[in-house]
């Protein structure tokens, strides 16, 4: 999924895969590895983790989809968070064909800094280019079914 920003930003969010391709353990085989990376004039940062279950990627992909029609948000519904605090993203406004979605990224404990490393980016989207990437994160899940446990 690419999201462009209306200031020149870019963020791409992909599953890379299964973190665990040969597990039987329910969570284990549904565990995924996704990467992201922002481009902006001001900030870069990427990373690659797992974080997020394949049941989750669903409610990810109608929470885009809501976004890219411009589907108002309450307060509790305005972000989504993985796991392991790696990717937080929350709609900070929803405005005419705008959207300000902020991203936040804490990828690593810094030893020498002695603290997390958070990055924080807010992007203004157009509605339509939030719909376009919501059609392609939903249909990049497909490749990634939520896997049911198998019997011994």
């Amino acid at each position: 999924m690419l999201l462009k920003g209306q200031d020149g930003s870019e963020f791409e969010l992909k599953i890379v895969g299964y973190e665990f391709p040969k597990s039987r353990e329910k969570f284990d085989a549904n565990w995924l590895i996704i990467s992201g990376k922002l481009r902006s004039t001001t900030d870069n940062w990427e990373f690659c983790s797992p974080c997020i279950f394949t049941w989750d990627t669903e409610q990810w992909c109608n929470w885009f989809t809501k976004l890219g029609k411009q589907q108002l948000f309450s307060e509790e519904e305005s972000f989504l968070v993985t796991y392991e605090i790696k990717l937080h993203l929350e709609v900070l406004k929803q405005e005419a064909d705008t959207i300000l979605l902020r991203l936040i990224n804490e990828v690593r404990y810094d030893s020498v800094l002695k603290q997390w490393v958070k990055h924080v980016y807010d992007m203004p989207l157009s509605a339509a280019n939030m719909a376009a990437a919501a059609l392609e994160w939903c249909e990049e899940i497909k490749r990634f079914p939520t896997r049911t446990p198998f019997r011994r």
